[in-house]
């Protein structure tokens, strides 16, 4: 539910505001920490060679496989969700044309990518998007990397704004764009195999474009 700005401070209007309390989920660890949490499923379930618990030679790479599809949809859910929100910054702030389109374009592709996904999940009810598999101190350690990287973004202006909020879109798109290349390698369904792979194709051409931004304006 969206909160009159009122008398809140402006960290609170922006939680409540606009919900982007995280402008991206571990902005900075988010890629590399889920990476090694999906990949030390995959590696336990590999050592045990496709062996279950009892040892009676039962056959458990679906299973592994389903997991790590499971986990990935709910875990690029919760990122898109959240970027899909992006664009509510410019409520608040008033950076270039060029920053602002991008951040609308993120927007409307990750509002886009979320309703997709939403549908895969109403046609398949063992997709589950609320089932991460994070840990909860790693979860805990992400909240307070979000809050200080929000907090930073916020209270930024002018190019150390525009700094600040593609750092993070470069961090964001940068992992959407993996993590949907993984899903698209790992899906057995035809159909969301394609769309995850058109997904990752997109978030890598918005992450070129931030990119280019920070590069000619802090680099050439």
């Amino acid at each position: 539910m969206v909160k009159a700005f009122g008398s809140m401070n402006l960290l609170g209007a922006f939680y409540g505001g606009i919900s982007y309390h995280t402008v991206i989920e571990g902005v900075i660890m988010k890629r590399s920490l889920i990476v090694l949490n999906l990949m030390s499923v995959a590696l336990l379930m590999v050592g045990c060679q496709g062996i279950d618990a009892a040892g009676n030679g039962r056959d458990t790479s679906g299973q592994t496989e389903n997991l790590i599809v499971n986990q990935g949809y709910a875990l690029i859910y919760d990122t898109l969700s959240q970027e899909s929100q992006v664009d509510k910054i410019l409520i608040l702030k008033g950076p270039s044309e060029n920053v602002s389109n991008v951040l609308k374009a993120i927007a409307k592709l990750s509002g886009d990518a979320k309703a997709k996904i939403d549908g895969f999940a109403k046609a398949d009810a063992a997709l589950r998007l609320n089932q991460d598999g994070i840990p909860k101190a790693e979860s805990l350690t992400r909240q307070a990397i979000s809050s200080d990287t929000t907090r930073r973004i916020l209270f930024s202006s002018d190019k150390a704004f525009e700094f600040n909020i593609l750092l993070a879109q470069h961090q964001a798109l940068d992992y959407i764009s993996h993590l949907a290349k993984m899903l698209s390698d790992q899906e057995n369904d035809e159909t969301r195999k394609q769309y995850m792979s058109e997904l990752a194709a997109d978030t890598k051409a918005l992450h070129e474009r931030v990119l280019k931004l920070m590069r000619d304006a802090y680099v050439d």
